[in-house]
Parts: structure tokens; C-alpha cells; sequence
């Protein structure tokens, strides 16, 4: 009984939270006429409130991305004006950007100022460089009858962190091999000590745990060194420490002793990359996430506070959807084709096509394959939904998808199969990169457009590379659709960033209404 009663309690804890058409602002441009129309016409359907749209003049069709300054100016600077006033305050957690609204923000471009720190970077950065190569070159050594005498490729630093967890490996594997027992204790201890040199003498601790033939410790004095580097890493963090701070204060020195030579290498790129302005362009809709976020870091990506958060307590994290697509035309049907969907039932077969990929790595090629069986399996079990999947390094084939309801599936960069007749209501998206590239592109072969143009009712992708793991996992996305969430709450409960690459196509509202 007591079950019983904390179900009820959390089922309505999560109906009094779900998303209202009170709680949406929807954001169109004044320079389209098209998109004021679709925006009248999303709260004439959806009972939206004619004064949650906030109409902005950001230009003509011309270009679908907007500079950072003008994002500044013409649009977070009014959206966030307008989500702090008296009206909205507290009372928006959607925003709806529609069809004439840029799609793509700019990077920002190399940061001022900065010359002396970027040369800074760079020297230290190559020393560390160095330093990687000749551990590397030790470890190789490791578990050989006899020293290599052909001569060495120099690799590149990025080669050989790609590599490296393959080297180390291999390396430990050779030395079970050596047949003189006092040979291969010392050769198991320097083992380690590269490794610690490699990831931190905590990681080499922990790789003991796993290896019987594996022995060590951090002596007492250390552990006291490496937890005071430990907090000044961990006010480092909290404190938000730039270049220069970071530079007087050793950082990177310390980071190394704490983490190793590959966290500040990688420390190092992130920082080389911030003051270039590398990698701080992003999907609009992305970024708008972070619009009530003050001075957050805009290289690479921000963690989804929304992502897995009980009840969404305590964030100021936006979520954001978009009606868009190949045509006005296209992007107003989106509407209507889940509010049909809703009324009528989503009714049809789900397809899902894996690649066979077999390998464990957490957010590695093997883990999204699994994830896809999984939601296979899954929708094929909760629903009446017949589902077909497609399991090897093939992809389904122009025509083999009719009454397409469900879809996930990859991997065709840029290059759309025709293989889907989709119904009102489907649901689906591609793992690839660059595929919402050119979303108003008609004649595009990426996914999202082509899709759109096909008759999809919600997709999603990556206006840039967005990188794997920036893919809501195929099996909790679905999971939250059949759970009763709608489409925008579904998509940020299990994307892992914002202020990245991913746009969400398709009315938030929209509901599955399956058997």
C-alpha cells in the first residue's frame, strides 16, 4: 500500500511539472513574415498566450548563422531581458525558436590581450610534448628479448595520446612474458612508474587493484602533498582561474604531479583552444540554454544541468526547441502532424539500424550501438509497435522502411538513404556528424533537412561535429518518450551538453500516443 501511495505521489510530482503552453516563449523574427506566421499560428493551436511571443528584428534569410556580437545584442541580451522581467520571471522554461530565426552562432574569434600567455602555453606545451615522447619510448622497451634497432617514426603528440592506452597496455602484457623473476619486478615497477608519470600516481595505485603482479603505494608524505594539490586543483576549478592565474600560480606543474602528463596535455589544448577562440561556435538554440548562465566558458561545450535532474530542481538551464526546416511550409506542418499523431495514435513500424560494433568503451561506437538494440528491444516490449532491425555494417536500403513511426540509426555522413515513408507523428534521428548543417537546405543530403523534407514530425543532429558523446543515448531518449514526456523534456533529460553543436526540430509539446 505504502508503494503504492509514493507512486501516486511521484507520478503527480512529475504531471505538476510537466511542460504547460503557458510556460513557452516563443522567439520569431520580425524580418521574416513567415516566421511571425508560424508563430501566431503555434499559439493559435497550442493555446501558447499571444503575449509569450517575443517578435526581434535579426535580418533576412541570407544567412542562417548569427556573429556572437549580434547573438549578444539582438538576441540573448532581449531573451534574457524578457525572462527576468515581471511578466516571465520564473515562469518560461521553453523557448521555441522558429523558422527565419538564425540557426548557427558564430565562434568568438582569438581573445585580445593574450599574445604573451598563448607563447607561454606553447613552450610549455612542447616541453610536456617532449616529455610524452620519451616515456612513450621507455614503455615500448618494456618486455623485449632485446632493444629495437630499426628507427623510430616520430609521432605526432595527438597520434600518440591517441594511442596510448594501447601502448600501456601491450607493454604489461609483455612483461608477464619475461622469463627472469627479478627482471620482471623491476621491469613491472618502472611499468608503473610510467604510468604514474603518464595518469597520476592515484591512477597507478588504482591499476594495482586489478594486477596481482602489480605493487604500489603512495608513501604518507605524498598522500599529504597530493591532497594539498588536490584542493588548490579543486579551487582552480571553483574559482574559474584563467590563463594568467594559472600560469603564476603553477598549475599546470601541479596538475601534472596530481594527474599526470595527460591531463595537462589535454588542460593545455582546452587552453590554447579558449584564447584562439577554437571550437566556441554553436548551435543557437544550444547556446540559448545558457542564456540566463553569466559569463560561462565558451569553448567547446557546458554540462546539460537538466540531464537525469530529479523533478528539474535548482537550474537556471532554458530548454529550447525548434520549428524549422526546408521551407516555411515545412517547419508550420510540424505542428500540425503531432497534434494529428496525438489525437489519432502514432501507429506504424520502428526501425532501428546498429552496426555490429563490439566494443566497451563508455560513449564508445560499441556503447550507441548497444544502446540502439536496446531500444529496439525496449519499444518492441512497451509498445504495439512492430519493430525491424537492421544489425550489420549495412544501412537500410532506399525503400525498405514504409510506415515509418520510430527511427534511429547510423552511419552515412551527409549522404541520406531514402529508405523511410514517414507517418504522422515519427520520431527519429541519425547519429552522424554535421547532419542539421544546412537544416533549411531542400536539395541537402544530410539527414536532418532531407528527413524534414521527407515528412519526419521531430528529429534532432549537430549543426558542426559535435563529437559522439554529444548524442542523447538512443535507448533514454525513447524511454523517456514512452514514459510520457514530451519531446523537448525527453530531449534535455538526456542530452549531455548544452552551449554546444545539437538543435532539437519539431513542436516541444509533442506527445506519443502509442498502444
Amino acid at each position: 500500500m505504502l508503494i503504492r501511495i509514493a507512486i501516486l505521489i511521484l507520478l503527480t510530482a512529475l504531471s505538476a511539472i510537466a511542460l504547460e503552453p503557458n510556460e513557452i516563449l516563443i522567439v520569431a523574427n520580425s524580418d521574416v513574415n513567415a516566421s511571425q506566421l508560424i508563430a501566431d499560428y503555434y499559439c493559435l493551436r497550442r493555446r501558447v498566450p499571444k503575449e509569450n511571443v517575443l517578435t526581434l528584428p535579426l535580418g533576412d534569410l541570407t544567412s542562417d548563422t548569427i556573429s556572437r556580437g549580434d547573438y549578444n545584442r539582438k538576441l540573448a541580451g532581449p531573451i534574457r531581458e524578457t525572462l527576468n522581467s515581471d511578466t516571465f520571471s520564473g515562469k518560461i522554461k521553453c523557448l521555441l525558436t522558429v523558422y527565419g530565426v538564425p540557426i548557427k552562432v558564430a565562434g568568438a574569434g582569438p581573445m585580445k590581450g593574450k599574445e604573451a600567455q598563448l607563447q607561454s602555453l606553447q613552450i610549455i606545451k612542447k616541453q610536456k610534448g617532449r616529455e610524452l615522447s620519451e616515456t612513450v619510448e621507455q614503455v615500448q622497451l618494456l618486455g623485449r628479448a632485446e632493444l629495437l634497432t630499426e628507427k623510430r617514426k616520430d609521432k605526432s603528440v595527438k597520434s600518440l595520446l591517441k594511442e596510448l592506452g594501447e601502448i600501456t597496455e601491450t607493454a604489461l602484457k609483455r612483461i608477464g612474458y619475461v622469463r627472469v623473476d627479478s627482471e620482471q619486478k623491476k621491469q613491472y615497477e618502472q611499468w608503473l612508474d610510467f604510468y604514474g608519470r603518464l595518469y597520476g600516481q592515484r591512477a597507478a595505485q588504482r591499476k594495482t587493484r586489478n594486477n596481482l603482479n602489480l605493487n604500489f603505494s603512495i608513501r604518507g608524505e605524498d598522500k599529504n602533498i597530493l591532497n594539498e594539490y588536490m584542493q588548490l586543483l579543486e579551487r582552480a576549478e571553483q574559482n574559474k582561474w584563467g590563463v594568467e592565474e594559472k600560469l603564476s600560480k603553477g598549475f599546470y606543474e601541479i596538475l601534472q604531479k596530481v594527474r599526470g602528463l595527460v591531463a595537462v596535455l589535454e588542460i593545455l589544448n582546452a587552453d590554447i583552444g579558449r584564447i584562439n577562440g577554437k571550437e566556441t561556435n554553436a548551435s543557437l538554440d544550444s547556446e540559448l540554454s545558457m542564456v540566463l548562465f553569466d559569463n560561462y566558458d565558451l569553448y567547446r561545450w557546458r554540462h546539460n544541468e537538466l540531464k537525469d535532474l530529479f523533478l528539474r530542481l535548482n537550474t537556471k538551464t532554458i530548454m529550447v526547441c525548434r520549428l524549422d526546416g526546408p521551407g516555411a511550409a515545412i517547419a508550420k506542418k510540424l505542428i500540425d502532424k503531432a497534434i494529428n499523431a496525438e489525437t489519432n495514435g502514432l501507429k506504424g513500424t520502428a526501425y532501428f539500424d546498429s552496426r555490429g560494433k563490439t566494443d566497451k568503451e563508455r560513449f564508445s561506437f560499441g556503447y550507441y550501438d548497444r544502446s540502439i538494440i536496446a531500444a529496439a528491444t525496449m519499444v518492441e516490449r512497451r509498445t504495439s509497435l512492430v519493430v525491424v532491425q537492421e544489425k550489420t555494417s549495412a544501412l537500410f536500403g532506399p525503400g525498405q522502411c514504409p510506415q515509418t513511426a520510430l527511427y534511429c540509426g547510423w552511419y552515412s555522413l551527409k549522404k541520406y538513404i531514402d529508405a523511410f515513408d514517414f507517418v504522422e507523428g515519427a520520431v527519429g534521428f541519425h547519429i552522424a556528424s554535421f547532419e542539421a548543417m544546412d537544416l533549411r537546405d531542400s536539395l541537402s543530403g544530410q539527414w536532418c533537412p532531407a528527413m524534414l523534407t521527407d515528412g519526419i514530425t521531430a528529429t534532432l543532429g549537430p549543426v558542426a561535429e559535435p563529437y559522439l558523446h554529444s548524442f542523447p543515448e538512443p535507448k533514454l531518449f525513447f524511454e523517456e518518450l514512452l514514459n510520457g514526456r514530451c519531446l523537448v523534456e525527453a530531449f534535455y533529460r538526456t542530452k549531455p551538453f548544452n552551449s554546444w553543436q545539437m538543435v532539437l526540430i519539431g513542436d516541444p509539446l509533442y506527445k506519443l500516443n502509442i498502444e
